[in-house]
């Protein structure tokens, strides 16, 4: 399954249609459903942020660029389908499909179009509509 544009899950689901096993390689994940015991138990901690966070090297763009480009190399796989392409960001591999160029538009928020909080209406916010 490809979900999050780009992201890849390998998924172990029984005949009634509950998936006991995830995996998402790139992001070095996986998912195994256990007991609510097991699941309670103490087992450390894993930082998503820290797992999955793009580290930045040079300097930081000056206040107020709404352009620019990001030169990108990542370890594995190819930058087309690890980021989003949409109106806001443009990616362009080079030859090397692990290696290219992230052209960035920042644009601004429309604040009187953002929805308010606490979102009470169903279907105003695709991520919480049922």
């Amino acid at each position: 399954m490809n979900v999050m544009g780009g992201i890849t899950t390998r998924e172990w689901i029984t005949p009634e249609g509950e998936v006991y096993k995830m995996e998402m390689a790139r992001l070095g994940m996986s998912f195994v459903k256990v007991d609510k015991d097991e699941a309670m138990s103490d087992v450390g901690q894993l930082d998503l942020i820290l797992k999955t966070k793009i580290e930045l090297m040079g300097e930081r763009p000056p206040s107020g660029i709404k352009n620019f480009k990001i030169k990108v190399s990542i370890p594995e796989g190819n930058i087309r389908s690890t980021f989003v392409s949409n109106s806001r960001q443009r990616i362009l591999p080079n030859s090397d499909p692990s290696q290219g160029i992230i052209e960035l538009t920042v644009t601004d928020v429309d604040e009187s179009s953002a929805l308010r909080r606490p979102i009470t209406k169903k279907g105003t916010c695709s991520i919480f509509s049922t």
